[in-house]
């Protein structure tokens, strides 16, 4: 086919290999690269109406599973609405409806201990950390002027109210501790601490019942 019409033979041999070149340069753009997940939060799971404000965007846009989140971004969801985000060291934080954070914090980089946290602004936050591999790494959600920062291991539910003006963490696994100023309080699994905005903490013990499994 080269002898009888090389030209011919020269158009379709650059068709097929910019074809192939270009396959291939799609899946690898389609692949994320290697560290992308460790240096930026994400969305895992979306359900309703919840938006974004990036930190140098005047705008809010709907959320998608290709959004990534950095330091200073604002999430927020409709009164129907539940985000999880992932960030890339493992811990999730679930934003409840009704919710506006900030992400305060996202240092995930590799062989280093990480350092994630979220501000409610309003509303309600579920958070769950992982097993780090790295034992100083820290995953924390603020409310007011109080910080909660959870262990290895550890569940928590974290509440801001701005009508009552008050706040509230209940671990429900794991272990956490909770700052304000200088004062320090330590909640292991069932313990909850409320309080007000400038008022003492309030600590008590909440039974947790065991989720029976059917067979």
């Amino acid at each position: 086919m080269y002898l009888a019409k090389p030209d011919w033979y020269t158009f379709v041999y650059k068709k097929f290999t910019n074809a192939v070149n270009n396959a291939v340069s799609n899946s690898n753009s389609d692949a994320d690269p290697v560290g992308t997940d460790q240096k930026h939060a994400k969305f895992v799971n979306l359900d309703g109406k919840v938006q974004v404000k990036k930190v140098n965007s005047v705008q809010w846009v709907e959320a998608d599973y290709r959004t990534v989140l950095d330091k200073g971004d604002l999430v927020q969801t409709g009164p129907d609405a539940n985000a999880r985000i992932t960030f890339g060291e493992g811990t999730t934080y679930t934003v409840k409806p009704d919710t506006l954070v900030t992400v305060e914090e996202n240092s995930t980089e590799s062989n280093k201990p990480s350092s994630v946290a979220v501000q409610i602004n309003h509303g309600a936050v579920d958070l769950a950390t992982p097993n780090w591999s790295q034992p100083d790494s820290k995953a924390a959600v603020s409310v007011e002027d109080a910080t909660a920062q959870l262990h290895s291991n550890s569940r928590a539910a974290v509440k801001s109210d701005p009508e009552t003006k008050s706040s509230e963490i209940m671990v429900s696994s794991g272990s956490a501790q909770v700052q304000r100023g200088g004062e320090k309080i330590d909640l292991a699994r069932g313990r909850k601490s409320r309080f007000p905005t400038a008022g003492r903490f309030r600590n008590q013990t909440c039974w947790l019942l065991p989720i029976s499994s059917s067979r």
